[in-house]
């Protein structure tokens, strides 16, 4: 592992999911500079003229950021496009990794070109817990002879944080995931004249947590007493709390006089950045009156656009008595008013602001990460409903987002039932009143979700690869016919409705990366009617996002690939729509 080095864009990767996920909580100076926004500007002011001492004065959260594990693994059942590793320290590693799963002939299994040696990298998110999943980048090493990783199984391997550095050279943490599952080709989603597109892609939720990630508070240094950690904790418990197996407990624990440990409420387990955004602007000793007369304060700030947001996040923070403020909030004549007193609402479990969500995840890009996230945080038929509801959006960035939204908060919602198909990825069928969409998916789980359920090929349909045919026999039946190695034939008729031609394909032994391939060739071909989208998902932005320059944006208000954008960018790689 020691003489291998992460691909440029890989460490650009790194380096902007971590600062994504810092941002994620916006205006805390202590924890990320950055340049001036209206909302820095207006905690500034905040401050100036606050005379309340809040938690996020007196301490600063830590473990904030994503954490970057490594690997090395070994992908099988690819079709004589691997190749057997070089002597190596990272073929050492290997080698110990195959060790655990008892297997005999290891030699054997290396020398095989139906193998092949990888990296593995992944991030795992702030907050997460034992079995959560996350996404899998796989990369052949540098000077390997493979020369496609396409259908490959990657065999479950151990994946841990290490440091690299002149002092100290690479120092290994400890086992914090497992990796296995099956590889998705880059060149599915990016350029196929690439060669490098064949020997990297992912493997979507194919890591698993094992080692919990730790929340804490840190009492800063003149702060530091058991008396302060005590007092935080009471304050931050008397506002939050969680279940344990059941029965309500305090979210903050305080372990000595300078470390508060910290657990994540259900209805902030998707958006941790704000959980501890509210948690620093919780005031600390103040009386019952400090409390009413900072209220006005805070209704005032409220209705002014420039304030808003860190008004809702201080008025969050109070909880129960500043509901009437913020409804008052989502009555205002300022749309900017109205949304951050509407989102504030929903984390506190009143769906009175719903509509306005609604409204800005339909119609507003910039707000439709903060919009669709708050939905989901409360959980009720009502919110369930207005996330459906946007199943019949134009955008397909609101239409996915929607539907993950639900999956993620509801996943038993008959809304998004859908099915597993050949042990692979998951099919989903949902009602959509709005333009014939099919969206897949590279990132969180392997699915195709159909938007609106009559959508089917036509006669053009013809599609060849190698070992498999499928083909429009006449404008309602496909034949699907499979070629075996010993030359004898299965053959498959059923209708062209596109999700029975899926299920079918499955059966005769097609994969994920198949059903993707049929997808973007009947789309450029002119055989279905629909959208093909890939990666649909709204971002997450620290300020609510705004139209540059050199964004292309469609007549709905999707942001498609962007031209001018680097290709060591993350966002535009991993987001399109095939037209």
């Amino acid at each position: 592992m020691s003489s291998t080095r992460l691909p440029s864009q890989w460490r650009a990767i790194w380096i902007f999911t971590i600062a994504a996920s810092l941002v994620s909580v916006p205006g805390c100076s202590h924890i990320i500079k950055r340049g001036q926004s209206p909302e820095t500007e207006a905690m500034e002011f905040a401050a100036e003229i606050d005379e309340a001492t809040y938690i996020g004065d007196i301490a600063t959260p830590t473990g904030m950021g994503t954490q970057k594990v490594d690997g090395i693994a070994l992908v099988t059942q690819l079709d004589g496009t691997g190749s057997e590793p070089r002597p190596s320290g990272q073929r050492d590693y290997l080698i110990t990794e195959i060790k655990t799963h008892n297997i005999d002939d290891i030699n054997g299994l290396l020398e095989s070109e139906d193998n092949s040696m990888v990296l593995v990298m992944g991030m795992i998110p702030q907050g997460a817990e034992k079995g959560d999943r996350f996404d899998i980048n796989v990369k052949c090493l540098d000077r390997s002879k493979s020369t496609s990783l396409e259908g490959g199984y990657l065999m479950q391997a151990r994946m841990k944080p290490f440091v690299s550095t002149r002092q100290i050279g690479v120092s290994f943490g400890h086992n914090s995931a497992l990796v296995r599952g099956r590889v998705i080709v880059d060149a599915l989603f990016q350029s196929e004249t690439d060669v490098t597109n064949m020997v990297s892609g992912v493997i979507p939720g194919g890591g698993i947590v094992t080692r919990e990630r730790t929340n804490q508070l840190r009492i800063k240094g003149a702060q530091r007493s058991i008396k302060v950690a005590t007092d935080i904790g009471k304050v931050i418990n008397d506002r939050f709390s969680t279940r344990i197996q059941g029965s309500p407990e305090g979210v903050a624990n305080p372990i000595n006089d300078q470390i508060i440990e910290m657990l994540i409420p259900e209805d902030y387990r998707h958006n941790i950045g704000r959980y501890f955004h509210v948690v620093l602007n919780i005031a600390f000793d103040e009386t019952p009156l400090q409390q009413v007369n900072r209220l006005e304060s805070l209704e005032r700030r409220l209705h002014d656009p420039k304030q808003a947001s860190l008004a809702a996040i201080r008025l969050e923070a109070i909880g129960e008595e500043a509901k009437n403020v913020l409804k008052r909030g989502i009555r205002a004549n300022n749309e900017t008013v109205q949304f951050h007193a509407a989102e504030a609402l929903a984390y506190m479990g009143d769906n009175s602001g719903l509509e306005i969500l609604r409204a800005a995840a339909d119609e507003k890009p910039q707000y439709r990460w903060h919009a669709l996230t708050a939905m989901a945080s409360i959980k009720d038929a009502p919110a369930e409903e207005a996330l459906v509801d946007l199943f019949n959006s134009n955008s397909a960035e609101a239409r996915y987002g929607a539907f993950r939204a639900i999956r993620k908060s509801m996943p038993e919602s008959l809304a998004i039932a859908g099915e597993f198909v050949g042990r692979e990825f998951m099919l989903h069928t949902v009602s959509s009143s709005s333009r014939p969409i099919i969206h897949i998916s590279s990132a969180e789980l392997p699915e195709v979700v159909i938007f609106g359920g009559n959508q089917r090929f036509n006669e053009r349909l013809i599609y060849v690869k190698a070992g498999i045919t499928v083909k429009a026999m006449d404008d309602s039946q496909v034949l699907i016919k499979q070629y075996l190695p010993n030359g004898e034939e299965k053959k498959i008729t059923c209708s062209n409705l596109i999700s029975d031609v899926i299920r079918q394909m499955v059966k005769l032994e097609a994969d994920y990366s198949d059903v993707i391939r049929l997808l973007k060739h009947a789309r450029e071909s002119q055989s279905m009617e629909s959208q093909l989208v890939i990666n649909a998902a709204p971002q997450l932005s620290s300020s609510y996002r705004t139209v540059e320059a050199d964004e292309e944006w469609d007549e709905d208000g999707d942001l498609l690939v962007s031209e001018k954008a680097s290709s060591e960018d993350e966002t535009s790689k991993s987001k399109g729509i095939f037209r």
